[in-house]
């Protein structure tokens, strides 16, 4: 996780996301060693500013890594635009409220290759 002085989280600037009309979008993000698994109940998703909808990510067997596969019809430039703001989203269960904390976990940009 990312820990930063000051009161709050600070999201990780992320690389931008690859998309090329005619190709899926295939990504993982696995947790560095070190860290403890994510807690059963975890979800993580991503949203494309101006995009309908999001891409749900799939909690890894192991509890270390979220994956991604979107087929390439909804990868395309008409969906999602160039320069686009995409933000990845983390949603853990907290075992001490009984609650959920949601955490805006990446940020960055969209690039068009096509």
């Amino acid at each position: 996780m990312n820990c930063t002085p000051g009161a709050g989280w600070v999201s990780i600037k992320g690389e931008p996301i690859n998309l090329s009309n005619g190709q899926d979008f295939v990504h993982s993000i696995d947790l560095a060693a070190g860290f403890p698994n994510f807690p059963a109940g975890s979800t993580s998703w991503i949203t494309i500013d101006d995009m309908a909808g999001q891409w749900d990510g799939v909690l890894g067997l192991d509890g270390r890594s979220f994956d991604w596969r979107e087929e390439q019809t909804e990868t395309t430039s008409v969906l999602v635009k160039n320069r686009a703001t995409y933000r990845i989203w983390l949603k853990m269960p907290n075992v001490d409220t009984g609650t959920d904390d949601d955490y805006l976990w990446y940020i960055g940009q969209v690039r068009r290759t096509d």
